[in-house]
């Protein structure tokens, strides 16, 4: 008679696995708590007397008490009042770099802000001339004179290419003789024999071209202004000054396209004030060939 072998299904084998992997980790863990005992020392008991301690109160109440000095008079005066809601003016210098501070002072109101006189006239705004004018030639073919003009001295001068005008640092690197269109406002461009140089700037590092069509303006324009108190006149650009008794002004930048100019006013106490001001009579700009206009 042949033995009966039980046959298991997959579910009945993975459950015995399973069971017989419990039963090592089990088995393991035990080991592992019983060797730990094994080697764990107990810790030496503690002998000696007892360590007494005695209660110590702090003071908390005490307070630190300052005497302050009587305060002390300045150099400013009395007259100086102003507190959070009216702090001194501090003004910086950009010239000498410092600061200066002035007494606050109450802005005029609108009403009273035209009454106030500026001290000031602006008589015209215009572009600079350029400090050399061709204005004509002479001859022809490939070698032309060119007849100039000195704007800082107001002489004329006749040169060539390769001349050098030694006390304007400009040096003509060229001057041809050719057919051009001159520009003419309102009108048809005009065809014309014109002399044109290209001349070297040692000042600026620059190629300037002039044309004995038009007069050169420079992109600096100045502005003429007349003192109300002397009745002197002068003619400034942006970024120079003007000292007329104790007060100084200075041009921060001069518009030839809106005919305005901005002055800053400094009074000897430090104050300022800064208009923008423009010509009492508005005269049209010039407008010639190669002409420039800009603002500083």
């Amino acid at each position: 008679m042949k033995p009966i072998i039980p046959r298991f299904s997959i579910d009945q084998w993975v459950l015995t696995a399973c069971s017989l992997f419990s039963l090592a980790v089990g088995s393991w863990a035990v080991w592992g708590e019983t060797a730990i005992a094994t080697l764990r020392v107990p810790l030496p008991a503690l002998a000696g007397t007892e360590l007494e301690f005695e209660p110590v109160d702090i003071e908390t109440s005490r307070q630190a008490t300052v005497s302050w000095p009587e305060p002390a008079g300045d150099r400013v005066g009395d007259d100086w009042a102003f507190d959070v809601f009216t702090p001194p003016v501090i003004f910086y210098n950009r010239q000498t770099g410092k600061f200066s501070i002035s007494r606050p002072q109450e802005a005029p109101s609108e009403s009273r802000a035209d009454e106030i006189p500026f001290g000031l006239i602006v008589l015209v705004i215009e572009p600079e001339l350029y400090r050399l004018q061709l204005v004509g030639y002479a001859g022809g073919g490939d070698e032309p004179w060119g007849i100039f003009q000195n704007e800082i001295t107001g002489e004329g001068v006749v040169a060539r290419a390769g001349d050098r005008f030694e006390d304007l640092g400009l040096v003509v690197r060229s001057l041809d003789v050719r057919r051009e269109d001159t520009i003419v406002p309102e009108s048809m461009p005009l065809r014309e024999i014109v002399a044109v140089a290209g001349v070297w700037d040692e000042r600026a590092e620059t190629s300037v071209r002039l044309s004995s069509a038009g007069r050169r303006w420079t992109d600096t324009p100045t502005v003429t202004l007349r003192a109300m108190k002397t009745g002197e006149e002068r003619t400034l650009k942006a970024g120079e000054s003007w000292q007329i008794g104790e007060d100084r002004y200075e041009v921060l930048a001069v518009s030839v396209e809106v005919d305005r100019v901005e002055i800053r006013k400094i009074l000897p106490d430090g104050t300022d004030e800064i208009r923008t001001l423009g010509p009492k009579t508005a005269e049209p700009s010039h407008f010639d060939a190669d002409t420039t206009f800009g603002t500083p």
